[in-house]
């Protein structure tokens, strides 16, 4: 929903309200805003996009799909999914990936565009826009304690660990300092209330004292960033013995090594890659993701050069982390540690990527190192592990073959149980045809013995691919009717010579339907034209508009009178069908009620209508 709010600009009191925006003066911040961005350009920033004729095609963001039915068309200034529904203007794309409110999306796009908007009153503030603005302070708070006594101690710590102060910089590294209510303070002088404070996860009420007290003490500070840049949570690390030693204090043995921010409204950690802000358009370049665990390990390999790094943040990979990465890239590289045996969490994150059509490949690094530490101590064993990454598959067989004799029986047995399931988990059937016969022929048994046992996997229950089908997002349910009425203002729109005819279904008229509602809008006008029709029209029925012609554009038509005629046949039968049901329904409640006279009317009224349907 777009709520009322007001912007004061330079020039101009601008008031935005749910559908429309109405100015005080000339200036119009939103066009202003779409005659400086292209379309193409802002979408492009998230998802790869092909050139397709004048349009640009790519795979859908919004639902998984895999043939693209995602467009984007420069001349109109809008997109459209034909698979899912979805489309819009460079602000509702920005809203719908982002998950901002309208006025969060236009602040966004004004800034990239170089349009200045101030807020009116911080009232307006959304509980989300205070809660990025507590991060934001929060984060700028941490880091400077960096150059405090103990937070020298704790940089000094991380040059060691080989991350130099460009790295500690960017990535806006950090100490929190023991004192717990030194950054509550803070951000009580800043305007900001305890609930505020408590609601952007920073901080929590104490059980014994009562006080809102900070939830991160005496640790070092790794902020976390949406793709937006926006700091949404924090990961904050103990301190070693030797810091604490050097700081005179003592770390608790019980404590957590790290402790991150909870969910809050603006933090969901199965939404978050740590790094993409800064690898997303690395990723699209190289056209592949590697992905780590920790946060050390992305910052060491975008020091280094790796700048398509992202981790995971000890999690496993989720759905909506795999639909961030497939914006920008179908290709995956890891280096979790993988285990092929039992319920691995990790395996899980790997097979669902693979069943959402990810390119996956493992890195397998030496003596089980992080990757913090493969890159600090050697950059080369690094590079050599990164070029010598296998297919998830092959990593699986050559992992698997390792472990158990395939001479035995009972050997046989093992691999094939290890082997099945993620052979059954692939969703293409010609990559899963190749890895049955390899492994038939390791095994030395025929195709069809492997073959029988990928049927006896339930795909209901274990078949990630399978459970994720169920999931994709359906193209919203449009009557025959409405598609009907859209085909025939597409027409008109197409072919002006065909309005005349569209006074053959006044009586059929349904004030309810958009398409129809515009129609009747063209027919008023004394001599009809796409342009003068155009400039009559709201913004959100210009783009329902441009959405057609954009259809028309990509699948093509026929505008002539024969086929036009067919389809206002169509839609009168349609018509008529419902009216006919409606008929049915009266008959029915009034032979109930033993009216035969008013039986008899509807009866000669249904069988008029019948009539009609014939004739058509």
């Amino acid at each position: 929903m777009r709520e009322n709010f007001c912007f004061f600009s330079n020039n101009s009191i601008i008031y935005i309200t749910k559908h429309n925006f109405f100015k005080m003066t000339t200036r119009d911040p939103v066009e202003e805003i779409k005659n400086k961005l292209d379309v193409k350009d802002v979408i492009s920033e998230y998802i790869k996009l092909d050139k397709s004729g004048v349009n640009f095609k790519a795979q859908c963001p919004f639902h998984q799909e895999r043939t693209p039915s995602f467009f984007v068309s420069p001349s109109r200034q809008l997109w459209r999914c034909f698979g899912c529904g979805e489309g819009g203007d460079m602000f509702t794309f920005v809203e719908r990936m982002e998950g901002l409110e309208f006025r969060d999306a236009l602040a966004r796009l004004a800034q990239k565009a170089g349009v200045q908007l101030l807020h009116q009153d911080p009232k307006l503030r959304t509980e989300k826009n205070k809660s990025k603005q507590i991060c934001a302070l929060v984060a700028n708070y941490f880091h400077h304690q960096l150059e405090s006594k103990n937070g020298k101690i704790v940089k000094q710590y991380l040059n060691s660990r080989g991350i130099n102060d460009q790295s500690i910089e960017t990535f806006k590294l950090g100490y929190a300092p023991v004192k717990s209510s030194s950054l509550v303070d803070f951000l009580k002088e800043k305007g900001f209330s305890y609930e505020d404070i408590q609601t952007a996860g920073i901080a929590f009420k104490s059980e014994v004292s009562g006080d809102v007290i900070s939830r991160f003490r005496s640790r070092i500070m790794f902020p976390i960033f949406n793709t937006q840049d926006d700091v949404v949570a924090f990961g904050g690390r103990k301190l070693t013995d030797e810091l604490a030693d050097k700081m005179g204090r003592k770390v608790l043995k019980d404590s957590a090594k790290y402790i991150n921010s909870p969910q809050t409204n603006i933090y969901n950690k199965s939404n978050i890659l740590y790094g993409l802000n800064k690898a997303k358009i690395a990723i699209r370049q190289k056209d592949a993701c590697i992905v780590t665990e920790g946060y050390t390990d992305v910052i060491l390999a975008h020091q280094e050069g790796y700048k398509n790094v992202v981790a995971s943040s000890g999690t496993s990979l989720t759905e909506q982390q795999l639909n961030l990465i497939n914006r920008f890239t179908k290709n995956l590289i890891t280096s979790f540690d993988m285990d092929l045996a039992g319920d691995s969490a990790t395996r899980r994150g790997i097979d669902l990527a693979q069943s959402l059509g990810f390119d996956v490949k493992i890195m397998s690094l030496p003596d089980g190192k992080d990757p913090a530490d493969i890159i600090f101590e050697n950059k080369e064993r690094w590079d050599q592990a990164l070029k010598n990454a296998k297919s998830v598959m092959q990593f699986y067989f050559d992992s698997t073959f390792d472990k158990f004799n395939k001479e035995t029986a009972e050997g046989k047995r093992d691999i094939g149980s290890m082997l099945v399931p993620p052979i059954a988990n692939i969703p293409s059937q010609i990559e899963q045809s190749h890895w049955i016969q390899e492994l038939a022929t390791k095994l030395a048994v025929g195709q069809d013995t492997v073959w029988e046992e990928i049927k006896k996997i339930d795909k209901t229950q274990s078949s990630t691919y399978k459970n994720i089908q169920n999931t994709v997002i359906k193209k919203p349910q449009t009557s025959r009717k409405e598609l009907l009425a859209q085909q025939i203002l597409l027409s008109v729109l197409k072919n002006k010579t065909l309005i005349g005819a569209t006074k053959t279904i006044a009586e059929y008229f349904d004030e309810k339907i958009r398409a129809l509602r515009l129609l009747q809008e063209a027919q008023s006008m004394e001599n009809f034209n796409y342009d003068s029709f155009v400039k009559k029209l709201n913004d959100e029925d210009k783009l329902f508009v441009d959405q057609l012609l954009l259809e028309a554009d990509i699948r093509g038509g026929d505008w002539t009178k024969g086929h036009f005629s067919t389809i206002l046949n169509d839609y009168k039968k349609v018509i008529l069908e419902e009216e006919l049901k409606q008929l049915e329904i009266q008959i029915k409640a009034q032979e109930r009620a033993g009216d035969e006279k008013k039986v008899k009317e509807l009866l000669n009224e249904f069988n008029k209508k019948v009539q009609k349907i014939n004739n058509k």
